[in-house]
């Protein structure tokens, strides 16, 4: 969960993480009764709002991870957000 705390719209852009070749912004959505993803370029952080990334919603997709991971593997991300400094997280 991404919270925005902050009375400004952020937008959240790309992230990246040393665990993997690069980082994508998705979101999850119906397309003639199936279930697709898509990427997208930017996720809206709203002014006192929250914005979930989970699967079957918005998430973020690693690709060519380069560790083998487990549903317990904390993974370190760095959130890219326009015109404001980086999220890091480990």
């Amino acid at each position: 969960i991404i919270n925005n705390n902050s009375q400004k719209t952020y937008l959240l852009v790309g992230a990246t993480s040393s665990v993997a070749d690069r980082v994508e912004l998705h979101s999850v959505l119906m397309e003639n009764g199936m279930v697709k993803m898509r990427p997208v370029d930017t996720i809206t952080l709203l002014p006192q709002q929250q914005v979930a990334l989970q699967p079957g919603d918005l998430h973020l997709m690693l690709i060519d991870v380069n560790i083998e991971l487990t549903k317990d593997t904390l993974v370190p991300i760095c959130l890219e957000i326009k015109d404001s400094a980086n999220i890091c997280m480990d």
